[in-house]
């Protein structure tokens, strides 16, 4: 398990995750992209994190870099402030990254 320290608005975010993820992450070009995804649901909207290593289509959002050690956080925070740490995990075959904002997969 690794932690890295990134700096966004500011504000400290622990960003913690196995070496398998940071690995992964290189080899697909060390750029990590979160945006936030409203979801609609039976008891209210969510805004889910949604995470990946190439950026969603132009246009739609305005990510603010910051760097790790052998990663750059690319993060679209809109009106939230940071969180204070993220949590990252591989899932499935394909090793996809999924994001966790203060332990949870949606954001409040």
């Amino acid at each position: 398990m690794r932690n890295e320290t990134v700096v966004l608005r500011g504000s400290r975010v622990i960003v913690t995750a196995p070496d398998e993820v940071f690995r992964v992450l290189g080899e697909r070009g060390g750029d990590l992209y979160l945006w936030m995804r409203p979801h609609g649901c039976c008891v209210g909207a969510l805004v889910m994190l949604e995470a990946d290593t190439s950026p969603p289509p132009k246009g739609e959002h305005q990510f603010e870099r910051a760097a790790g050690r052998g990663f750059d956080l690319f993060i679209d925070l809109g009106r939230h402030p940071a969180p204070q740490t993220l949590a990252l995990e591989l899932r499935g075959r394909k090793k996809e990254i999924a994001a966790y904002w203060n332990g949870m997969a949606y954001v409040v």
